[in-house]
């Protein structure tokens, strides 16, 4: 009689073993990718963000730190009076999106304030144009 205890005993440990690891197998192929959370801090990927704005002709700095960046940059935007466009000088406060896998212009009026954002890009990125 122990023997048999014994043994449904095992079955039913090894029936749950067997469930738990299928299950898991089946959480864990659905689940998503994470993104990737590494920031390739470069001024094409830099500039590429900025196109959205306008067209980046030329960056005059630009640095990141813990997934935030400054750039200042001079864009083309439409504006002159015979249908062409006209460069303008611009600094920007960014933010690596690692879902979106590339860098968000964020709204300076909101995030310039002392201890939202890493103090280089704080200075560089908050106190100028």
């Amino acid at each position: 009689m122990c023997f048999t205890v014994s043994m449904g005993i095992r079955r039913i440990a090894l029936v749950g073993i067997l469930c738990c690891a299928t299950w898991g197998a089946v959480l864990v192929k659905d689940v998503a990718p994470l993104p990737s959370s590494r920031a390739s801090c470069n001024s094409l990927n830099i500039s590429q963000s900025i196109d959205a704005v306008g067209y980046a002709t030329s960056i005059q700095d630009m640095g990141c730190v813990d997934g935030f960046a400054w750039v200042w940059a001079t864009i083309q935007v439409p504006g002159s009076s015979n249908g062409g466009t006209q460069g303008i000088s611009v600094t920007e406060v960014m933010q690596f999106d690692p879902w979106l896998n590339l860098w968000v212009a964020l709204n300076r009026a909101q995030v310039c304030t002392a201890n939202q954002l890493p103090r280089a890009v704080y200075e560089k990125g908050c106190f100028s144009n």
